[in-house]
């Protein structure tokens, strides 16, 4: 397959401030040099949906530091061949590493949580089920929901630029997020019925920090009293009450914000 010359064309952007013609490309084995096949999805997104061309500059990421720039060289039925012009490991997390443990939502409220939580630099999502959760899902309901989750994840993490993915655990109990607790430098539990003023601790410079926000039906008392026994500072938001998903942006926003 005959191949048109790879041509450099300016530095290598991740977490940049030059915009990208085409999206950012999770390549989870992407290579530091040489060259690169796309296929699946992602090249049915840049040829179909982008209208890549060859000569085109498209920017990658492997979710664990590594940015290349690649040109593409050829494009056919089921690939695209490109040729790495360059790479660099860049790290641009927040300082706070922030777990968000949440109860889950239904599908559009659960994308919504993701979407935000992921653009603003949090490091590990911890999904639970709780008294006041309206959803029950089976194992293999709970492994169709973990891909979707990852896909917006790195769809996401693309959006930010980020360097590095963050985390997803499978669903637990509340309990086990007490449980798990253990070892954070900073425990907050939101709570719409009680609680301090959240301008009193936040937001924060660093540390390893876990934010506990209650499922659509909030969190009982039993609970916020059980987080208190693990060390959870227990915190509000103030008078207006907020969609979970909304509270859980806003409580990643004014944790990580400075």
């Amino acid at each position: 397959m005959k191949k048109t010359s790879p041509t450099a064309r300016g530095g290598i952007k991740g977490g940049t401030d030059m915009p990208s013609k085409h999206p950012r490309i999770y390549n989870k084995e992407l290579p530091n040099d040489g060259e690169i096949s796309i296929t699946g999805d992602k090249y049915r997104h840049l040829a179909r949906s982008v209208r890549a061309r060859c000569g085109d500059e498209i920017h990658l990421f492997n979710g664990r530091g590594l940015f290349a720039d690649a040109v593409i060289d050829s494009i056919d039925s089921s690939t695209i061949h490109a040729t790495i012009t360059g790479s660099k490991n860049a790290d641009n997390t927040p300082n706070v590493k922030l777990t968000l443990a949440f109860g889950i939502l239904t599908a559009e409220p659960m994308k919504t949580l993701i979407a935000g939580a992921t653009q603003l630099g949090v490091s590990a999502f911890m999904p639970f089920m709780s008294r006041f959760n309206d959803i029950r899902k089976k194992p293999e309901q709970i492994q169709k929901s973990m891909e979707r989750w990852q896909k917006l994840i790195i769809e996401n993490s693309a959006v930010a630029e980020r360097s590095h993915l963050p985390d997803i655990h499978s669903p637990i109990s509340l309990a086990d997020v007490a449980e798990k607790s253990n070892g954070f430098e900073f425990k907050f539990a939101f709570w719409e019925e009680n609680g301090e003023s959240w301008r009193d601790y936040l937001p924060l410079n660093k540390g390893k920090t876990i934010a506990v926000i209650g499922p659509k039906g909030g969190l009982h008392e039993d609970e916020v009293s059980m987080l208190r026994d693990y060390g959870f500072k227990i915190l509000t938001m103030g008078d207006l009450i907020l969609k979970a998903e909304m509270a859980s942006i806003a409580v990643c926003a004014r944790i990580i914000g400075g």
